[in-house]
């Protein structure tokens, strides 16, 4: 069935393979069938695009997108500015962890800033011909929630609007972004607490003001 994955399927997690497998890669599910969140499908991605630049993703990233955008706070592995000012992320147990991440996997490895991460929304927002390829064609994710995913977003449908958003979930850390596609505001809540989607679901009450079902998924609440 690999031959039948398209890179559609691996941005909007249609792709069939499992979040991660300690296992070699096999199919749960039928190419392009049903939605689920695989972290394996974007290091596939990574894979194919390093195999076309023949350029290291992390390297490609900082040259085609963090540069250009003035991301001066971001990458996609440890740098050794980052160690300063880097926190450590703090897991249920209180344990605290600080990763210093050596390779970049696509899926799990970023270093960002909140004004970074909005940098990178704002460009996204503000070109149509993008807002239009991530919500087409999307992928439901559940319907009563309202929530569908598209090429690399997650999409929430409401009365008020449609609305992008992504989540991270790395253990010590929780984050969340989000911004209206109409309206274009939007916010980045990045925390150092795997008790931090609250925060970022009380953030989203006031930035936007809807009934963000997002906040109700299982993966993310």
């Amino acid at each position: 069935m690999l031959e039948r994955i398209t890179v559609a399927h691996l941005l909007n997690h249609s792709s069939g393979f499992p979040n991660w497998s300690s296992k070699p890669l096999a199919f749960v599910s039928e190419p392009g069938k049903d939605w689920r969140y695989s972290g394996e499908g974007y290091v596939l991605l990574q894979g194919i695009m390093e195999a076309i630049t023949q350029t290291e993703l992390a390297v490609y990233l900082d040259r085609q997108l963090f540069m250009p955008l003035g991301m001066s706070d971001t990458s996609l592995v440890w740098r050794d500015a980052f160690e300063t000012r880097a926190v450590a992320g703090r897991m249920y147990l209180g344990l605290s962890q600080r990763a210093r991440f050596r390779s970049a996997v696509a899926a799990s490895t970023l270093y960002t800033t909140a004004s970074d991460y909005a940098r990178f929304m704002s460009a996204l927002l503000a070109d149509d011909a993008l807002i239009r390829m991530v919500l087409a064609a999307p992928v439901e994710v559940s319907e009563p929630l309202g929530l569908a995913w598209g090429l690399g977003w997650g999409i929430e449908k409401s009365a008020g609007g449609s609305c992008i958003w992504q989540w991270g979930n790395n253990p010590g850390f929780r984050a969340f972004a989000m911004a209206s596609t109409t309206s274009k505001d939007g916010f980045v809540a990045l925390t150092k607490s795997e008790r931090g989607m609250p925060l970022a679901a009380s953030v989203a009450r006031e930035v936007l003001p809807l009934d963000h079902g997002a906040f109700r998924f299982p993966p993310v609440a």
